[in-house]
């Protein structure tokens, strides 16, 4: 009976992690996606990547290299601290619940 609870609750911890993640996911995803309608919503597409093309092709020697690359730790930094985020908020639900177990 024992091994029966143990298994129960290490599969909902597990499940509860996956649901996190994937709402963590979800959240990117609506965070990434443009705010107009579909038909509409490729010309905002199309543009993004003329600007990201422009950006890229156009730029003015190192000064725009270093830019980017201050942007880009930047954003890996973020992406860091959302995870760490998601990663004590699994790691407290987990504690809580051997606690009340």
């Amino acid at each position: 009976k024992q091994w029966y609870q143990r298994r129960v609750r290490a599969e909902e911890n597990r499940d509860d992690l996956l649901w996190k993640w994937l709402r963590f996911d979800l959240m990117l995803e609506f965070k990434q996606r443009s705010a107009v309608p579909f038909p509409f919503s490729l010309i905002a597409y199309v543009l993004r990547l003329a600007r990201w093309t422009w950006r890229r092709c156009c730029s003015c020697g190192s000064v725009r290299f270093f830019e980017r690359r201050e942007a880009q730790k930047k954003n890996d930094e973020y992406k860091k601290a959302q995870m760490s985020l998601l990663e004590r908020e699994c790691l407290r639900n987990n504690v809580t619940k051997m606690e009340d177990a």
